[in-house]
Parts: C-alpha cells; structure tokens; sequence
C-alpha cells in the first residue's frame, strides 16, 4: 500500500465531524482506500467509496501519484444515492 497523505482541509473535517457528533477516523479513511467497494477513476480526482452501515457509505476524495495517495476530502452519503 502506498503511503497516505491528509489534506488539511481532510483533518480538519475528521474534527468537524467529530463535533457534530459523527465520528470518521484516519483509519476508516485510509480502509476505504485500501479495500473499497467502488472507485470512480474516471474522474479526476478520483472517489473511493465504502459501506460503513446500512444506511451510510463513506466516499474519500483523492489524487494519486508513483509514491503516495493524498486524501482532498471525504464525506459521509446515502447509500441509495452512490449504490448501483
């Protein structure tokens, strides 16, 4: 696995969150990476996106290069909206 990088816009968003109540850790992100369910790399940047209960998934906005994978953002969404 490549080497994971955050945005600070990224980690300020895992506090954002975090406030309001909906907790996303570093390691939830960087799983969504390593094992996700959908990558829409047809766009630029790209969208990991993974199941993280039955109503959520979780979509991780990134840029890729040779080294490393640098988180832009994430967000959490309905499953209904993403799932095929």
């Amino acid at each position: 696995m490549k080497i994971v990088r955050f945005s600070q816009h990224a980690l300020d968003k895992l506090d954002l969150l975090a406030k309001r109540g909906f907790t996303v850790t570093q390691a939830a992100v960087i799983e969504t990476l390593q094992f996700p369910d959908k990558v829409e790399s047809n766009k630029y940047p790209s969208i990991a996106q993974r199941r993280i209960s039955e109503r959520l998934v979780l979509r991780v906005v990134f840029t890729e290069d040779e080294e490393k994978l640098f988180v832009v953002t994430f967000y959490p969404a309905e499953r209904r909206r993403y799932e095929d």
